[in-house]
C-alpha cells in the first residue's frame, strides 16, 4: 500500500517581502483554522516592527486599534503618549492641550498639560471680562493656581453688568467678599428707596432707614386726604412736619361739618371710589369691582387683578385682563414700570398654567418686550385653550397668518361653548349667565374679523343676550367729573397757596423739567369768579396747584391746558363766556363775537393766558440765530409745522414710537436733543440716538426721571448708558435757569461747549491795576 502525504509550505518570515499580505490571506480564509494562531503572532510582530520602523501617532494609534490586547500594547500606548505630547508641546496652543487632555486624561504629562490649559483659559476668560467663562472656568478648575484672579475678575465682570437692583442684590448675594460690596449696597440701598418713594411705600422707608421720607410721605398723604386722625397723629409725633400737620388739623377742626364735606372731597379726588379689596362673589359685581379698581389708578391692586385671570368664569378673568392692561397703561410711566418688573419677577419663574402665563404676557407687554409677551402668549393658550383672557391674548397678539388662524379658531370655539353651556340661564335673565354670554359674545366678534363663520355665530349670541334683556355695554366710569366736582369743592374752601408759594412751585417744576402750563386771568368782564391776576398751574394729568375761580370756568381752563400740554398747541390768550348763573363756560373762538348760544344771556368772560412754555420752541429758535442747522422731528401734527419752528432747516411729523429717530441717522457731526412729550417716548429716542454715531446726546428731565430711564435701558441692553461720554442727562449747563428761555440757552451753550472745543471760564480783563503791573 502506498500512502501520499501532502505537507504545508511553511509561512514566509515577518520580514519577507508580501508576508503580512499572506498571513492575512490565511485569516480570511480559516480564521480558526490550525496555523490561525501562528499566522495571527507573526502578523502582530511583523505590525509591531512597522509602528516602531515608523514611530507616528497615526502608526501607533492603528496598531492598538487592532492589537488591543497585545504584549506590546502598554509599550505602544507610552511611546503614543510621548508622540502626543511632543506634539502638544510644540503647538502649544488651547485647541492642542484640550486634546491631549481629552486622549490622555492618565498620561505622564496630563498634569502639566492640563495647568497650561488652564491658565490659557484663564487669561482668555480674563481678557474678554466674560462673566460666564470665569464662572465656566473656577467650575472646571477647583484647584488650579490662578483662582484668586479668577474671582476678582469675575467680581469687576459681574460689578460692571449690574445696573438695577435685583442685579445689585445678586452681586450682594454672589460675592460676600466682593470688592464693590459697599458701593453695591449704597446702590441698592438708593434704588430701594427710590422705588420705596415712587410706590408711596412708608413702611419700605421706614425699614430703609428714611423716617424724614416716611414721615414727608405720610404728611402728603394725610394733607392730601385731608385726614384728620392722621393729621393729628403727626402732629403729637416729634418731626419736621408736626408744625405743618398741626396747621392743617386747625383748618379742618374750624368748622366740623365743613371738614367732613372737605374730606369727603379730598377722597373723591385722591382715591375715587376707594374699595376694600375683598371681591364680591357674583360675577357680575366682581367683574365691575375689577374694572373700578383700574379706574381709580391703584397701582397696589395690580397682584389682586393678575390673579383673577384665573377665574372660571370668563367674565371675570377678561374683566381682571382688561382692567391689568387699562391700569398700566395708565399709571405713571416710572410706576408703571416699577410694578410689573416687581410682578414679572415673583410671577415668571413659577407661571405654569394658563392664568399665569397671561399675566406674564400682560406684564412683558407694559414692559415693551413684544416678542416675549407673543410667546407667553402662545404658550398660555395652548396650555389651556378653555382660559378665556390666554385665548384672547393670544388672538389678539399673534403675527403670523397661519398662527392667527389657529388662535382664531380656538377663541370661536370656546366662544360656541360658553354659549352653549349659559344660553339658557341667559334668556332667563340670569345675570352671571348673561356675563358668560357677553364673553362668548366678544371671543365670537374678535374671531369673526377673519373667520366669516364666526359672524354669524356673533348675531346668534347677541340675540340671546337680547332675549335675556342684557346688555354688554361696559358701565361707564366718569370719575373725570367726579373730580371736578371734587376740586370745585376744595377751591371753594380757598386755596391755601399764595402767589408767592404758586412761583416757587413753578420754579421747582421748572428745575425738574415736569411739564406744566401756567394759566393766568389777564382781563374780565362783567360778572367772573377771580380778578386779573389769578393764577393755576395744572399738570398733564390735569392736577392743579392755585386756581382761575373754580367751577366750570376752571374745568374748561384745566381741559384747554392739557390739551396744550398733549396736543402741544401755542401758548397764548384763550377767551371764556360764562352763563349769567356761572353754572357753564365755554371757549370763545378768536374774533369771534360774543353768543348768547348758552341757554341764556350771557354772564361774565375770562380772557386767561396759557403758557406751556415749549423749550423745544426756545432751542430750534435760538439754534437758528447762532447758525446752526436744526430738524425738528416730533409725533403731533399741530406741533410739526413750520410756522412753529420757522428757524428749522426742516420739520418733520413722525410716529416716534415706531421710529423713534424719525428716520434721520445721525452722524460724529450731529448734536441730539431729546425734548418729546413723554416719558416712554424720550426712552426709546435716547436708546436709538446712542446707537448712532451722534456726537453728542442729550435728554431733558428730572435727576429721577433720567435714572429711571437709564436704568430701563441698561436692563435691557445690558450696557449701562451713563459709560457713553457723549450722553448728557439731564441737558445742559448749571446756570441758574428757569424760564423755558433760560433753560434752552443752558442748552444750546453746552453743545456750543463740546462743538467749539471751548472751556468754562469768563473772559473779562482783571482789574487795571493788575493790567499795569504785568505791562
Amino acid at each position: 500500500m502506498i500512502v501520499l502525504c501532502a505537507c504545508a509550505a511553511p509561512l514566509p518570515a515577518p520580514d519577507e517581502p508580501g508576508a503580512r499580505d499572506t498571513y492575512r490571506a490565511l485569516l480570511d480564509a480559516d480564521a480558526k483554522g490550525p496555523r490561525a494562531r501562528e499566522a495571527r503572532e507573526r502578523l502582530e510582530a511583523a505590525e509591531w516592527d512597522n509602528a516602531r520602523a515608523a514611530h507616528t501617532i497615526f502608526a501607533y494609534r492603528r496598531f492598538l486599534k487592532e492589537f488591543e490586547d497585545s504584549r506590546h500594547a502598554p509599550e505602544a500606548r507610552q511611546l503614543l503618549e510621548g508622540l502626543r505630547w511632543t506634539q502638544a508641546d510644540k503647538d502649544g496652543s488651547e485647541t492642542a492641550l484640550a486634546a491631549y487632555v481629552s486622549d490622555e486624561s492618565r498620561g505622564a504629562h496630563a498634569q502639566e498639560a492640563w495647568a497650561r490649559l488652564s491658565s490659557l483659559r484663564l487669561l482668555q476668560a480674563v481678557q474678554s471680562g466674560s462673566a460666564v467663562s470665569l464662572r465656566s472656568w473656577l467650575a472646571e478648575n477647583p484647584a488650579a493656581a490662578g483662582r484668586d484672579k479668577a474671582e476678582k475678575a469675575l467680581d469687576d465682570a459681574d460689578w460692571s453688568a449690574a445696573g438695577d437692583a435685583a442685579a445689585w442684590r445678586k452681586y450682594l448675594d454672589d460675592h460676600l467678599d466682593g470688592a464693590h460690596r459697599r458701593e453695591a449696597q449704597a446702590h441698592l440701598d438708593k434704588a430701594l428707596r427710590e422705588e420705596a418713594e415712587l410706590l408711596e411705600d412708608e413702611a419700605a422707608l421706614r425699614k430703609l432707614g428714611d423716617p424724614a421720607a416716611a414721615d414727608r410721605l405720610a404728611y402728603q398723604r394725610a394733607a392730601a386726604l385731608l385726614d384728620e386722625g392722621k393729621l393729628a397723629q403727626l402732629a403729637r409725633r416729634p418731626g419736621p412736619f408736626a408744625g405743618d400737620a398741626a396747621r392743617d388739623l386747625a383748618f379742618l377742626r374750624k368748622d366740623s361739618r365743613r371738614a367732613a364735606l372737605l374730606e369727603a372731597a379730598a377722597h373723591k379726588l385722591y382715591l375715587p371710589r376707594a374699595t376694600l379689596d375683598e371681591l364680591p362673589e357674583e360675577a357680575p359685581r366682581r367683574a365691575l369691582r375689577l374694572r373700578e379698581w383700574a379706574a381709580a389708578f391703584d397701582g397696589s391692586r395690580l397682584h389682586r387683578m393678575l390673579a383673577e385671570m384665573a377665574s372660571p368664569r370668563a367674565q371675570v378673568a377678561l374683566a381682571a385682563l382688561d382692567g391689568a392692561e387699562s391700569l398700566l397703561k395708565t399709571l405713571p410711566d416710572a410706576e408703571a414700570r416699577v410694578r410689573a418688573e416687581r410682578e414679572l419677577q415673583s410671577l415668571a419663574p413659577i407661571a405654569v398654567d394658563a392664568p399665569q402665563l397671561t399675566a406674564v404676557a400682560v406684564l412683558q407687554l407694559a414692559l415693551r418686550r413684544g416678542d416675549e409677551a407673543l410667546a407667553s402668549a402662545r404658550s398660555a393658550a395652548s396650555r389651556n385653550p378653555r382660559s378665556a383672557p390666554a385665548a384672547w391674548l393670544a388672538a389678539r397678539l399673534e403675527s403670523e397668518k397661519a398662527l392667527q388662524q389657529i388662535g382664531l379658531q380656538i377663541l370661536r370655539a370656546q366662544s360656541r361653548e360658553l354659549a352653549a353651556a349659559h344660553a339658557e340661564a341667559a334668556r332667563a335673565g340670569d345675570a352671571a349667565g348673561l356675563g358668560e354670554l357677553c364673553a362668548a359674545l366678544r371671543g365670537a366678534e374678535r374671531a369673526g374679523e377673519v373667520i366669516p363663520e364666526a359672524k354669524a355665530e356673533a348675531v346668534s349670541i347677541r340675540r340671546q343676550i337680547e332675549e335675556g334683556r342684557g346688555d354688554c355695554a361696559e358701565k361707564a366710569f366718569d370719575f373725570a367729573e367726579e373730580r371736578v366736582e371734587a376740586a370745585r369743592a376744595l377751591v371753594a374752601a380757598g386755596s391755601p397757596m399764595t402767589d408767592a408759594e404758586l412761583f416757587q412751585e413753578a420754579a421747582r417744576r421748572t428745575g425738574a423739567r415736569e411739564p406744566f402750563v401756567l394759566c393766568t386771568v389777564t382781563a374780565t368782564v362783567r360778572s367772573a369768579p377771580r380778578d386779573a391776576g389769578a393764577k393755576m398751574l395744572v399738570s398733564p394729568d390735569g392736577s392743579i396747584a392755585g386756581t382761575v375761580g373754580g367751577g366750570p370756568l376752571e374745568a374748561v381752563v384745566i381741559q384747554e391746558a392739557v390739551r396744550l400740554l398733549r396736543e402741544g398747541g401755542a401758548s397764548g390768550e384763550r377767551r371764556f363766556m360764562l352763563t349769567t348763573a356761572g353754572d357753564a363756560a365755554e371757549v370763545i373762538p378768536p374774533g369771534a363775537p360774543i353768543s348768547e348760544e348758552l341757554g341764556m344771556k350771557c354772564g361774565g368772560e375770562v380772557t386767561v393766558f396759557l403758557d406751556a412754555g415749549h423749550v423745544g420752541e426756545r432751542v430750534a429758535s435760538i439754534a437758528g440765530e447762532i447758525g446752526l442747522s436744526t430738524v425738528v422731528v416730533d409725533d403731533r401734527k399741530d406741533f410739526a409745522s413750520s410756522d412753529r419752528f420757522p428757524k428749522a432747516a426742516e420739520v418733520r411729523c413722525e410716529d416716534l414710537g415706531a421710529q423713534p429717530l424719525g428716520g434721520l441717522v445721525p452722524g460724529p457731526a450731529d448734536f441730539v436733543v431729546i425734548l418729546t412729550r413723554c416719558h416712554a417716548l424720550d426712552e426709546g429716542v435716547l436708546e436709538a440716538a446712542l446707537g448712532t454715531r451722534a456726537r453728542y446726546v442729550g435728554l431733558i428731565g428730572s435727576k429721577r426721571k433720567v435714572a429711571v430711564i437709564l436704568r430701563n435701558i441698561a436692563r435691557r441692553t445690558g450696557r449701562d448708558p451713563r459709560a457713553d461720554e457723549r450722553l448728557h442727562a439731564p441737558i445742559g449747563l448749571k446756570l441758574g435757569d428757569k424760564t423755558p428761555g433760560e433753560i434752552a440757552i443752558s442748552i444750546l451753550a453746552e453743545i456750543l461747549l463740546i462743538k467749539s472745543k471751548g472751556e468754562l471760564a469768563h473772559s473779562r480783563l482783571p482789574a487795571k491795576e493788575t493790567l499795569l503791573k504785568h505791562a
